[in-house]
């Protein structure tokens, strides 16, 4: 009798332990929430052992889409069916080169195993160990090639969310390995998505460097900002190219359209609420931008190739007078453009091409990063 009520005073006691155990780690509450600057898709909770990356839901505003639990003992039980990620990081995988550029700031590149479309990153580290087969080319960031991710078998694929769902995540889902929802391109504003650098600090195991290197970032934009304000006459400008009998422009409010206005350029959908390009036919474009002083995001690298493509782009002022400016100073054989891969992460760096483009004076010293002049 003694011998079953110590038994089951033992088995009381393991299970009291357990539960408690269970609850800190499920309901104890954060000792800190810290809630970025400019980013709205994630917050960072802070316990005492561990911390929370809440990765909240773009298409439905204040829902959390994903939790990941983040800590570098790995003893910890969290709960079942969530994403953790024991800290420092050895392997990941990526789906999409705007990751490249933060995890190269925070000096991890070599973490990188698996990349999708490796003909279209620009990072020559990547193109470097991808050629010693050091890193696995997963396919298609739409169509992923599971049978290569799982052989892979990192600690988390780090993918984007492009709608509300799609059957490509549903495999991967299903796979069992774990997604890093990474919605950065949602951001509304040119800093809100540099500071999902501070995403990346955090799973890195590097978030005071992270911090620092955003502070800076964040410090040199909003400095271009202010200097550009400074110019008293503002040259007007036209953006983009035809593209199959179309001319895509920057709306107001979308990422071109937001440089444009800190820049000091006299653009002429600037005031409106537009997040996407505007569609527009090349009679229009004609008509509002045909005396524009200067042509910014031209779709090739010298003006003679612009006059082959078109001949009616010697209608337009800015290319008559040779003021016309492409994104392509930073790509390579294989046609991978830099400017989409790191720009995402250097606003700062694209705001001073810029101004540079409209205001040379103001910049007398400063090398361009990722625009060029069409000679």
């Amino acid at each position: 009798m003694k011998k079953i009520l110590f038994l089951f005073s033992l088995t009381v006691l393991l299970f009291s332990c357990n539960s408690k155990t269970e609850n800190h780690k499920i309901n104890d509450k954060p000792i800190k929430i810290e809630t970025p600057k400019y980013a709205k898709g994630f917050n960072i909770e802070y316990y005492e052992n561990y911390k929370v990356l809440n990765i909240f839901n773009p298409w439905e505003k204040g829902n959390i889409q994903e939790k990941i639990y983040i800590t570098s003992e790995k003893n910890l039980t969290f709960p079942k069916n969530n994403v953790v990620i024991i800290t420092p990081i050895e392997n990941i995988a990526i789906s999409s080169c705007t990751h490249i550029e933060f995890i190269n700031l925070l000096d991890s590149v070599n973490i990188i195993k698996g990349v999708c479309s490796p003909e279209l990153i620009y990072n020559s580290t990547i193109q470097k160990l991808y050629k010693e087969k050091k890193i696995t080319n997963l396919g298609d960031a739409f169509n992923i090639n599971i049978e290569l991710l799982l052989n892979l078998n990192p600690q988390g694929l780090m993918l984007s969310t492009y709608n509300k769902q799609d059957n490509n995540t549903k495999r991967l889902e299903q796979s069992g390995i774990q997604l890093l929802y990474n919605n950065e391109w949602t951001e509304s504003t040119l800093l809100g998505r540099a500071e999902w650098i501070k995403y990346f600090g955090i799973l890195l195991g590097k978030k005071e460097k992270a911090d620092s290197i955003f502070n800076h970032i964040e410090a040199n934009y909003l400095l271009a900002k202010k200097l550009a304000k400074s110019i008293p006459n503002k040259k007007s400008v036209m953006v983009g190219s035809n593209f199959k009998g179309t001319w895509y422009v920057p709306g107001g409010q979308s990422y071109m359209g937001q440089l444009l206005q800190d820049s000091g350029a006299d653009y002429y959908y600037s005031n409106t609420s537009d997040t996407q390009s505007i569609p527009l036919n090349f009679e229009t474009v004609l008509d509002k931008f045909h005396n524009a002083d200067v042509w910014l995001n031209a779709p090739t690298s010298t003006i003679q190739e612009l006059f082959e493509i078109d001949s009616r782009h010697k209608l337009f002022n800015s290319a008559i007078k040779g003021e016309v400016y492409a994104f392509l100073a930073r790509t390579n054989s294989y046609g991978a453009n830099d400017f989409w891969e790191s720009g995402i992460a250097h606003p700062d760096l694209l705001l001073k091409d810029i101004i540079w483009a409209l205001y040379p004076e103001l910049l007398t010293e400063y090398i361009p990063t990722y625009i060029l002049k069409l000679k």
